[in-house]
């Protein structure tokens, strides 16, 4: 059973670009009986060998893909788009309205997110904004075309754009026809189809968030070169927080720039830790990292240096400072998960299990965000790259 799902496992990263490694087989077989009554992995292989099965091999990616979403969501990125200055550059090329591609939507949250806050922009007049929002899952864009969301994926929306922009139905809220008419669906395959997709014009937004993490490096890339290829020139690319922290920072050709994350908010307990250990540093053993001025170290400025040369694209020269944040601070979650990317990028395989497990165990301590990503986008990656380098 175990080849057939590893050959299940080949069929969808081929179709879809997802890579299921052998520590995720569980939840593959367990997405392999969502599919259908009595559905194993040797019928799944069997009937996708027959013509027409596209259907059944898309109704898998479609268990195999479902994640997380809701409105609004990394809000502070979405906020950071500045609508008036894209459509003040699209009127002056010539173009009547802003074109932005929702690309791998889900269900729908991110389009209608990006028609809600287009439209707060723009009131009280007409928002001149077009939204194409495309997935891999029919079944995703016919719950993202019904247009009406639970609880949980509304929880983020504040009560005054409840009021104006969505409708109650019953216990669900309807996205409202003014939302609504900004945004348009179509299937779409990041991997395979052509993109920008057929019979559109370069888009002057491509948003693509929290999907990359799931392809394979080679295949991100690829992606990322095709996106940035159908943006209009000066046109913004804007990927998911935790694709650039596994993919590095792929804004080309952008002007305008997603909000970098908040600050970490300093507990105050481990300000008195930091405090503290900055008092009886002498008294402790010397790190074991390269030299540096013991009186000197700061864990935020460590980290920051850490995650400049990751992301100039020389580990090499980003652990020692991520060493140093981590030793000065060694309850910061965000130093271990760079840390575990730096040796990962060095090949280093030993060494980024410990500290993808250093982190992990770090980010249950965490509340939901950290550093202004999703600590369980954080924890997918993690387990993700534990289950590349052999260790689920």
């Amino acid at each position: 059973m175990t080849d057939a799902l590893r050959d299940v496992a080949r069929l969808v990263l081929r179709e879809s670009g997802v890579v299921i490694r052998d520590s995720q087989l569980p939840a593959l077989e367990a997405a392999i009986r969502r599919v259908g009554p009595g559905m194993t992995a040797a019928r799944i292989l069997e009937r996708a060998l027959r013509p027409g099965s596209e259907e059944l091999v898309e109704q898998l990616i479609d268990q195999v893909t479902i994640k997380e979403t809701f409105f609004l969501r990394h809000r502070e990125e979405l906020e950071a788009i500045d609508f008036r200055a894209l459509a003040a550059r699209a009127m002056a090329a010539g173009r009547t309205s802003v074109r932005i591609w929702s690309a791998a939507c889900a269900s729908g949250e991110e389009p209608y997110s990006l028609a809600v806050l287009a439209l707060e922009a723009f009131a009280p007049g007409a928002a001149p904004v077009d939204v194409l929002a495309t997935d891999i899952a029919h079944s995703a864009l016919a719950r993202a075309q019904a247009g009406r969301y639970g609880a949980r994926s509304v929880r983020h929306v504040d009560e005054h754009l409840r009021e104006r922009w969505f409708r109650e139905r019953g216990d669900r809220l309807e996205v409202g026809p003014e939302a609504r008419a900004l945004v348009r669906f179509a299937h779409h395959n990041l991997l395979h189809d052509h993109i920008p997709p057929p019979g559109e014009a370069p888009f002057d937004l491509v948003v693509c968030r929290n999907v990359l993490i799931y392809f394979e490096a080679e295949a991100v890339r690829q992606t990322i070169a095709r996106l940035q290829a159908a943006l209009v020139p000066d046109g913004l690319l804007v990927l998911g927080a935790a694709d650039r922290l596994t993919g590095g920072h792929f804004f080309a050709r952008a002007e305008a720039r997603a909000a970098p994350p908040p600050a970490r908010e300093r507990h105050p307990e481990r300000h008195r830790r930091r405090e503290r250990d900055r008092r009886t540093r002498t008294e402790r053993p010397e790190p074991v990292v390269p030299a540096a001025d013991a009186a000197a170290l700061d864990a935020e400025l460590e980290l920051e240096q850490g995650m400049t040369a990751l992301a100039a694209g020389d580990p090499e020269a980003a652990v020692p400072h991520l060493r140093r944040a981590l030793y000065i601070d060694p309850e910061c979650a965000i130093a271990a998960f760079q840390l575990a990317r730096a040796h990962d990028a060095r090949n280093d395989v030993a060494a980024a299990r410990r500290s993808y497990w250093q982190a992990l165990s770090l980010l249950e301590r965490e509340g939901d965000e950290v550093a202004g990503v999703l600590r369980t986008d954080l924890e997918s990656v993690a387990r993700a790259r534990l289950g590349a380098l052999g260790e689920g």
